[in-house]
């Protein structure tokens, strides 16, 4: 059965029936007017859905999907490059102001090379000074106050005393003293040979308006700092043009250990001092 028959059949069920409109007799003798039967209405006739069909070959409705996979496939590429170039150009513009942010870095480190250069001056003289303090350290070392030390035996020995023929020799950095193995048989209070360390000998003429007590002489010797001994190698009697005796000169020579450096270029002493 075709389409068209399917609609002709419904057409044809919508006509009037010419037997149902002659009016039959009625009971009673009268006739009454039979009321009418008419059919439904064309308006009223409930038209049915067009039926649909797929006449179209299986190949077109593949076509159609993979065109719009396709379709859909483009569009997801399209976005992923959008976000890669969004992501690059992220990526450029921080590298950038990293390399902004360098520059100004570069820039400040060499104003501060620029100032550290014009403090090199300065930086050397603080280098010398400070050169100059270690070879102070180190030279001073071995220090010995000459002048203080003589003022001191001076002041030990009994008033009146001169002193000629001061002589003096001593240890330094480079070259300690030489150590004597016995400091004389002559002398006066020595120590036994060897005991203790030598750092240098004071040898000095005093003259006296009378003859020297060599033991007083010794004990007044032995307060000194850094005394170690005293050795009288000769004593003389002056005498004047005339053969007239004008006092006693003493040779004498102090053995001096390293308690008699002054230590006056160490830091605690300079410390001390001010």
């Amino acid at each position: 059965m075709s389409i068209m028959d399917v609609l002709k059949k419904d057409l044809g069920g919508g006509k009037k029936d010419p037997a149902a409109a002659k009016p039959g007799p009625e009971r009673g003798g009268a006739s009454k007017a039979a009321p009418s039967k008419a059919g439904p209405s064309r308006s009223a006739i409930a038209m049915p859905t067009s039926p649909r069909a797929n006449l179209l070959p299986p190949e077109v409705s593949q076509r159609a999907r993979d065109r719009s996979f396709r379709r859909r496939t483009w569009w997801g590429l399209v976005l992923v490059i959008l976000l890669v170039v969004v992501g690059i150009a992220g990526s450029f513009a921080y590298a950038q102001s990293r390399v902004v942010d360098q520059t100004a870095a570069q820039a400040q480190q060499s104003e501060l090379q620029t100032r550290l250069n014009a403090l090199n001056p300065v930086k050397q003289v603080k280098g010398q000074i400070a050169a100059l303090e270690a070879a102070q350290k180190v030279g001073g070392s071995t220090d010995i106050d000459l002048q203080a030390y003589i003022l001191a035996l001076q002041a030990k020995l009994p008033a009146g005393t001169s002193f000629t023929n001061i002589a003096f020799g001593g240890s330094s950095v480079t070259a300690p003293y030489q150590q004597g193995t016995a400091v004389g048989s002559t002398s006066v209070g020595a120590p036994p040979a060897g005991t203790v360390p030598v750092v240098a000998q004071l040898t000095f003429a005093a003259t006296t308006p009378s003859i020297p007590v060599l033991s007083t002489w010794v004990d007044a010797l032995s307060t000194l700092p850094g005394y170690v001994s005293a050795e009288f190698t000769s004593v003389n009697q002056n005498s004047d043009a005339n053969g007239v005796g004008s006092g006693y000169t003493s040779n004498i020579t102090v053995t001096i250990n390293a308690d008699a450096f002054s230590h006056h270029y160490l830091p605690a002493a300079k410390g001390a001092s001010k």
